[in-house]
């Protein structure tokens, strides 16, 4: 039993151990990080994971239910929120308790992704896949270098490649998570149920689908599980039969359930308002390769750019831009095809696992400004630490059929270094989530994101650091002069925050050219309506200053907001003796807010009722 029990031992404990070290290694210093972004909608004000008789609620209503009440959500994430739940009876609102959690289920997926690789890649030579017996479990090869190894550099790529950072760094990054452990566990079991020779639906096919279905509540990704289970499927048995499509019927069934509650928790099919309307639907398609060809490249070469970073989007394929995107793109199909006779055909399994799950993130009219994200390569990756494992593998089977452990030795040490650097990186990349203003001033020193320098800027401004938060203003402004599309409700912000910022320090001429910029550019901006009749009514204008708050009040939606418009119009008219036309003011700011101290004691001054009605 001499190499097949050292391979058991080093199967069952030391590589799994070793991978957890890693893990762990590489990402405790994410412990010092705090709650930043999102995390302090969805954890430190969601009173709905701080008492578990929520929990009904929670499944039945969008993820943002315990904020916007019966408004329309965009996303019903129920599993995660309920994690959320158990994390905050376990932790409070203390963040290192929540990136420990987070630290332990990557490791628990890295170890996953390990059981996985070594099901998957036993006896898998590197040409044409012969050279043992597939996915039967026992390996051809009785070295562990051709054996456990490959699933281990599998793993271990997994576990330390610096995209990982950002879902194992940010406590919002949950859904990720625990999705993708929910389908890798899912996936292994479909496997087994495979190969077990038994029926066709035994327990662990249904524990499959239960899974399946879990995942789902985590993050709807997960349905690229159903095309990469046929994926397997043809790679094993070839075409499949009807008898074999039969196995997909519960994981469809699954799906049936689940968007029957999805759309019940959700109001029905809510449309999601795109930013991205300057593009056109043949834009749009161009643009996905791009953004697919950037995810591919940050798998290969992970440079350290910015974890996050907008569309930057392309017009025409013939810019630069465009069309090294589509050859690379389309140079991998082709690619594949010409060697299939060549590679095992696990390597398509690999690609699956990568493309597979990015296509909801290609969407561009569903994304958000920064649609580049780190984050939506967690699951994918499992595909490219599954290409790591199957080139190591390839290089094994090389050196045992050229009976030399060279290239074996060689693979390793590249490995090695591969490894190594991946660790650094993602060890420097780890503290970029540690709060708010740190990753927000990372993301501001990319040259064109002017999205990072608004939001930067009202962090500085918040923290009174006035000048660099006018710096930011100024620059993302300037930025967004030079693009080809408009982006009008980022430029509002933008222009508004660095109004207050010159007003609040004296500058009233500049506020004042700011503020009729940002009126010149949307008319009907409530804030640029009212600050200029601040202004104006302050130089003692009160025509223009009651021009400006009447449009203000038309435009604003809250009601204090409203109030304050008509009592500064009535002080604008009681200023010119204009007492009937300031009672009818006070009096509607009333009508807004009824009971407001400041109406009624405008009104006891100028000697009139509530109803604004002379007093006898």
């Amino acid at each position: 039993m001499n190499h097949r029990g050292k391979e058991g031992t080093m199967e069952r404990l030391v590589a799994p151990a070793v991978l957890v070290l890693l893990t762990f290694a590489v990402y405790a210093n994410t412990l010092s990080n705090g709650f930043l972004m999102d995390d302090t909608v969805q954890i430190v004000y969601n009173d709905w994971i701080k008492d578990i008789r929520h929990l009904s609620s929670i499944f039945t209503t969008h993820s943002f239910g315990y904020k916007l009440g019966a408004q329309h959500g965009a996303s019903y994430r129920p599993l995660v929120i309920s994690a959320f739940m158990a994390e905050y009876a376990l932790f409070g609102l203390k963040p290192w308790g929540w990136h420990l959690v987070n630290i332990i289920l990557h490791a628990v997926n890295t170890v996953m992704v390990f059981v996985v690789a070594r099901r998957l890649l036993a006896g898998q030579g590197g040409q044409g896949g012969q050279g043992g017996q597939g996915d039967e479990g026992a390996p051809a090869a009785a070295s562990p270098l051709t054996g456990v190894l490959p699933a281990f550099v599998a793993a271990a790529v997994f576990s330390v490649h610096p995209t990982k950072s950002e879902a194992v760094a940010w406590v919002g990054c949950m859904p990720e998570i625990i999705f993708t452990f929910l389908c890798l566990l899912a996936f292994y079991l479909y496997m087994m149920e495979g190969e077990a020779g038994g029926g066709e639906r035994g327990w662990r096919m249904y524990l499959s689908v239960a899974l399946f279905f879990m995942a789902l509540f985590a993050k709807e990704t997960a349905l690229s599980l159903m095309p990469l289970l046929f994926v397997y499927d043809l790679i094993k048995k070839g075409r499949p039969g009807l008898g074999d499509i039969k196995r997909y019927l519960p994981y469809a069934a699954a799906v049936v359930l689940y968007f029957a509650m999805r759309i019940y928790a959700l109001g029905g099919v809510v449309p999601r308002e795109t930013i991205h309307a300057h593009l056109d639907g043949f834009q749009v398609f161009i643009n996905a390769v791009v953004l697919l060809a950037r995810y591919l490249k940050e798998l290969l070469l992970p440079a350290g750019g910015p974890p996050m970073q907008l569309l930057d989007p392309v017009f025409s394929v013939f810019e630069p831009a465009a069309l090294v995107s589509i050859s690379f793109v389309a140079a991998l199909p082709m690619a594949a095809f010409f060697l299939r006779k060549r590679i095992s055909p696990h390597y398509a399994l690999a690609l699956a696992f990568i493309m597979l799950p990015l296509l909801p993130a290609l969407y561009i009219p569903g994304l958000h400004r920064h649609a580049f994200t780190n984050r939506y390569l967690y699951f994918p990756s499992v595909g490219f630490a599954l290409f790591a494992g199957l080139v190591f593998r390839g290089v094994a089977h090389y050196g045992v059929g050229k009976e030399s452990r060279a290239p074996v030795w060689a693979a390793l040490a590249v490995f090695s270094m591969v490894t190594l650097f991946y660790s650094f990186a993602a060890l420097k990349r780890n503290p970029l989530w540690k709060d708010d203003l740190t990753f927000w001033s990372r993301l501001a020193q990319t040259p064109d994101d002017y999205y990072a320098r608004v939001i930067a800027g009202r962090l500085l401004e918040g923290k009174k650091s006035y000048d660099r938060a006018e710096h930011n203003f100024r620059e993302a402004i300037a930025i967004m002069g030079t693009l080809p599309y408009t982006d009008p409700s980022v430029m509002a912000e933008a222009r508004t925050y660095l109004a207050n910022i010159y007003y609040s320090s004296g500058r009233r001429d500049e506020a004042l050219v700011e503020y009729r910029e940002l009126y010149n550019l949307y008319p009907e901006h409530p804030v640029a309506n009212y600050q200029l009749g601040v202004m104006y009514q302050e130089k003692g204008d009160c025509d223009r200053a009651v021009f400006y708050y009447t449009r203000a009040a038309r435009f604003f939606t809250e009601s204090e907001d409203i109030k304050d418009a008509y009592i500064n119009i009535g002080n604008c008219y009681l200023k010119e003796g204009l007492t009937e036309k300031a009672a009818a003011s006070y009096t509607e700011a009333l009508r807004v807010s009824p009971g407001d101290p400041v109406a009624l004691n405008n009104l006891r001054i100028i000697g009139r009722d509530t109803a604004g009605a002379p007093k006898r």
